[in-house]
């Protein structure tokens, strides 16, 4: 039970750790982010359109 414990304090951590880089982003560097998931998300779901899943 302890694993669960310390798993669920690192993902918390990582959590706080990454919206705190993603508020600190300029205008420019989040248009980047933006765009590279938005990329990333049509790509996965064509895959997944290839694929009969959806």
């Amino acid at each position: 039970m302890r694993y669960l414990h310390y798993l669920g304090d690192w993902i918390e951590s990582l959590i706080h750790v990454g919206w705190l880089w993603f508020n600190q982003l300029n205008r420019q560097e989040l248009l980047l982010v933006l765009t590279i998931v938005a990329i990333a998300g049509f790509s996965c779901l064509r895959g997944f359109k290839g694929r009969g899943n959806i």
